[in-house]
């Protein structure tokens, strides 16, 4: 039940309806995202060429989806971190091709003001998917946190992953007494 009032949170379902002036919807339940890299940053070419796992590659994910960040230990700028590029949420994307959506280091320098994801432990941020984003990797720094995705009622369906079905069950008598409508909409393609 605590995770659903997290994910449903009517404050933050209410910010993201206004930012998007429509009902927000949950794409996935709660994530708990793990990254621990066993090298430091790569550089772009090596990047480009998609030799690593993580995403550390200046990309961004979709024009329409906003995530909360919740951070499950310390992060500082000397640790492995989120960097956004700042109002670059503001241009809308769309990938032509396999390798549209990643930006080299240089035009990045040249074109955007970037800033770190970082903060003490149970830090906070808002993320719109579509701004520029990467992983800044710090090798055997971990950087674990909560994610939770929202949708403005497209692609609300997850990816299909073989190993996880990111569905939550109603059996077992889930409640949602004391939600409000706006929650419940928010949670209904998820059960």
């Amino acid at each position: 039940r605590k995770i659903l009032e997290f994910m449903a949170d009517e404050l933050v379902l209410e910010v993201f309806g206004l930012y998007w002036n429509r009902q927000p919807y949950l794409r996935a339940p709660v994530q708990l995202s793990l990254c621990y890299p066993n090298h430091d940053q790569k550089s772009t070419r090596e990047t480009f060429m998609r030799t690593e796992k993580l995403n550390i590659g200046w990309h961004y994910d979709t024009p329409n989806m906003l995530q909360i960040a919740v951070l499950l230990n310390d992060v500082t700028e000397k640790d492995s971190h989120m960097q956004v590029a700042k109002g670059e949420h503001r241009v809308h994307r769309v990938p032509l091709g396999q390798y549209d959506y990643y930006y080299s280091e240089e035009w990045m320098q040249d074109h955007c003001e970037t800033m770190r994801c970082v903060g003490p432990k149970g830090t906070i941020y808002f993320f719109d998917s579509n701004a520029m984003h990467r992983l800044w990797a710090v090798k055997n720094s971990p950087r674990f946190m909560l994610k939770v995705m929202y949708m403005p009622g497209n692609d609300i369906l997850p990816v299909k992953h073989p190993h996880i079905d990111y569905r939550i069950s109603a059996e077992g008598g889930l409640n949602l007494d004391g939600f409000t409508p706006l929650q419940k909409n928010a949670l209904r393609h998820l059960i």
